[in-house]
């Protein structure tokens, strides 16, 4: 099952963030275990630029794309994610309106996954999400940073076979 990740990648061209490199960190994870890893390859495209006619002529007709090819949707979220990244927020957008992607959040830093987690964190969830799940609009897994919940997750949830987190605050 093809994943597609989104993250924001906030700093790509002074020092990375956070989420670049968890996002770097996960497709690590895809070299070394292949057979147990299939993220829809996000890194052959260049982040770096800062002119915006570029990103909306370029980048999302290439995003768009790469989302067409997955299954589910994995955000990674950190205490650094910029919540009103405006690429992130479209992203998500497009993969759960356009594509209906089921979603997975996975949190760094978190061990397990509660619903109080799930509370402290909500601040951090990029803007986009939080609109969609206040709407009911999207079902929601949430899962810690951690390559077994994230290869669990994404082989359950998938848009082609139907199968999506229960609520907005799925905890998987």
């Amino acid at each position: 099952m093809k994943t597609y990740i989104a993250f924001d990648a906030h700093g790509v061209s002074q020092s990375p963030g956070r989420d670049l490199k968890n996002y770097t960190h996960v497709m690590t994870w895809q070299k070394s275990y292949p057979t147990r890893f299939d993220f829809v390859n996000l890194h052959d495209i260049h982040f770096t630029s800062q002119h915006s006619g570029l990103v909306d002529t370029t980048v999302r007709t290439y995003l768009e794309k790469k989302m067409e090819q997955a299954e589910n949707l994995l955000i990674l979220v950190s205490e650094d994610t910029n919540v009103d990244s405006p690429i992130l927020n479209w992203q998500i957008t497009r993969s759960v309106n356009r594509h209906h992607l089921p979603v997975i959040v996975a949190y760094e830093g978190e061990s397990s996954i509660t619903t109080e987690v799930i509370a402290r964190r909500a601040h951090k969830l990029p803007t986009a999400l939080r609109h969609l799940m206040s709407q009911n609009a999207v079902k929601v897994a949430h899962i810690p940073f951690q390559s077994g919940k994230i290869e669990s997750a994404c082989k359950h949830f998938s848009s082609r076979a139907a199968r999506y987190p229960w609520s907005t605050s799925t905890i998987f």
